[in-house]
């Protein structure tokens, strides 16, 4: 049965963000984006963020609750990122690693940006956990410019 497009909140939630903050700061930061996608490309970005990047990060650090990575909290989650973990243990390479990184990027660069023209965000502006020399070779495999120095 098809139920239509489900509300930011109830996509954010399906995570279990455990942190109230930065589940409000997603659900802020999607809304504001979602008039801009079309639903895949916003379930898409919903994955990315919140499933593969935040839940990972909440999962094997419990209690975080700063998008202001630790150094340490970065380098794990991007060694994690280059791999898949299927349901019975086993790992694989993930496959579109270049753009998982690039994204998480490209959503810090966005909200520092944001911060210029919107106090609102300020506390949010933060260093990006994704250096852009983690991002070479995206630009090569498509048009993008989430790789940018910041």
């Amino acid at each position: 049965m098809l139920h239509g497009q489900r509300p930011t909140a109830d996509l954010v939630d399906a995570y279990r963000v455990q942190s109230p903050e930065i589940r409000d700061l997603f659900i802020r930061y999607l809304d504001e984006r979602r008039p801009a996608l079309d639903y895949t490309s916003f379930r898409g970005d919903v994955s990315l963020l919140v499933g593969q990047f935040w839940a990972d990060i909440e999962r094997h650090h419990p209690g975080i609750d700063t998008l202001h990575l630790p150094d340490d909290v970065a380098a794990a989650w991007r060694d994690r990122a280059r791999v898949v973990t299927l349901p019975d243990g086993t790992t694989r390479p993930r496959e579109e690693r270049l753009g998982l990184l690039s994204r998480v990027r490209s959503f810090y660069l966005d909200l520092q940006r944001r911060a210029v023209e919107d106090p609102s965000w300020v506390r949010w502006a933060v260093p990006s956990p994704v250096r852009a020399s983690d991002c070479r070779g995206f630009a090569r495999s498509r048009t993008a410019t989430y790789c940018l120095p910041a």
